[in-house]
């Protein structure tokens, strides 16, 4: 799991490094050639880039990528990029006006934020495409282990296993009914006898458990060891109120 998450992290760093890149490129190339920015004062060509570099600083602590993650539609990663172009331009303005109030910046800012939203959308995509391939290739994926009977169990695993560039590979599952596709780590009751010594256990990064909820006590003995392997831990279906442990809802995209 720590090798998962630092992945992750990197694929995150190097996107965000990309988005200073990108507005930067998209000032100094076409500054070259504009008789407005020409007839600038002197250094207020590099405050307008510190600014505007500022700016998307500011953005992204609010409107950070969120590629990097496994289950995420194509809205919500277009709604970070409007909120991150927006975010920036105001700032941008708003401070440019503060060094320099008299500075015509206006129609130069819109035609930069403009720029930057349609070629950040041209961006995300292809690092969305570059992330699924390193992915394809067996790189930051997680091992999941399946624990139970109930139906539901076969929808989570159809949903990891229906795009293998999410990064999720299944190593199997604990439970007395027959899993198509899937190899059969054991019986419930053996998943049960072997919490007491977990070494015996096959267990991933993630584990889905789906039992009745009046088997409280196999829930928590379940939650409590994966909490002390450090594995994420998901009941399925959820209903953490009746059970009594310090959970929260997680969406699995549209589940």
């Amino acid at each position: 799991m720590g090798n998962n998450n630092q992945s992750n992290s990197v694929i995150r760093w190097l996107v965000i490094i990309g988005d200073f890149v990108l507005l930067n490129l998209i000032i100094v190339i076409p500054a070259r050639w504009s008789w407005q920015v020409n007839n600038w004062p002197d250094r207020s060509l590099e405050i307008f880039i510190l600014v505007n570099n500022i700016a998307l600083m500011l953005a992204q602590m609010r409107f950070s990528t969120i590629i990097h993650q496994r289950l995420i539609g194509a809205g919500d990663v277009l709604q970070r990029i409007v909120g991150l172009t927006a975010i920036q331009s105001v700032l941008a303005y708003v401070l440019l006006k503060v060094f320099d109030y008299y500075l015509p910046i206006g129609w130069i800012q819109w035609g930069v934020g403009t720029s930057f939203f349609v070629l950040l959308l041209v961006k995300r995509f292809c690092e969305r495409w570059l992330v699924k391939l390193y992915r394809q290739a067996g790189r930051n994926t997680r091992q999941v282990t399946l624990v139970g009977n109930d139906p539901e169990l076969q929808a989570v695993c159809e949903k990891l296993k229906s795009d293998p560039t999410l990064g999720y590979r299944i190593l199997g599952y604990y439970g007395d009914e027959e899993i198509v596709e899937l190899e059969r780590l054991g019986t419930l009751q053996e998943f049960m006898e072997g919490l007491k010594n977990p070494e015996t256990l096959k267990l991933g990064d993630e584990l889905y458990l789906s039992v009745s909820r009046r088997d409280r006590q196999l829930i928590r003995r379940v939650s409590q060891l994966c909490d002390h392997r450090v594995i994420r831990f998901y009941y399925v279906p959820v209903s953490v109120e009746s059970i009594g442990l310090n959970l929260k809802r997680e969406m699995l995209d549209d589940m």
